[in-house]
C-alpha cells in the first residue's frame, strides 16, 4: 500500500496538480493503515469489512462532503496504475461544462487487445451478464 500511496503522490507532482490520497481501509488486520498513513495517505478506517460496495462509498461520500473537485477509485492492489491518472483527469476536464458526473476507464477498450482476461472472467462479462450486472444505478454526487 505505502509504494502505491508514493506512485500517487508522485503523479500528482507530475500532472502538477494538487492530489489528497484517501485510503479506505476496510476492516484490515494488517499494517494497511499503518503503511498508507506512513506514505502520506489520509486513511478512513471502516469498522468491519463492508466489501467493495460499502469502501467505495465511504470514499465517495468523504469526496462529496469534503467538497473534492473529483474523486477517483483504485485499488489496493495496483491493477490500477497510477500513471494512467493523466487520462482519467484530461477526460473530466475536456467533458463539457459543467463537470462530467462519471469518468470510467477501462482495460477492455484498448484497440490493440493486449488485455486477455481469465475465461471465467469472459463468460461473466459477456453481454448477458453485463445487462444483469451494469443495472444497479449510481448516485450523482454535485
Amino acid at each position: 500500500m505505502g509504494p502505491l500511496v508514493a506512485e500517487v503522490c508522485a503523479e500528482a507532482g507530475r500532472l502538477g496538480t494538487d492530489i489528497t490520497p484517501v485510503v479506505i481501509d476496510d476492516g484490515s488486520t494488517d499494517r494497511t493503515s499503518e503503511m498508507a498513513a506512513a506514505a502520506g495517505a489520509r486513511v478512513v478506517r471502516l469498522s468491519k469489512n463492508l466489501g467493495i460496495g460499502g469502501a467505495v462509498q465511504a470514499g465517495l461520500r468523504l469526496a462529496h462532503r469534503e467538497g473534492f473537485d473529483c474523486a477517483v477509485q483504485m485499488d489496493g492492489d495496483g491493477q490500477h496504475p497510477p500513471g494512467e491518472l493523466r487520462k482519467l483527469l484530461e477526460a473530466w476536464r475536456a467533458g463539457p461544462a459543467p463537470a462530467p458526473d462519471l469518468v470510467v476507464g477501462t482495460r477492455y477498450g484498448d484497440a490493440r487487445g493486449a488485455f486477455q482476461s481469465t475465461a471465467l472472467r469472459r463468460v461473466v462479462a459477456s453481454p448477458r451478464a453485463r445487462a444483469a450486472t451494469h443495472t444497479s444505478s449510481i448516485s450523482r454526487i454535485r
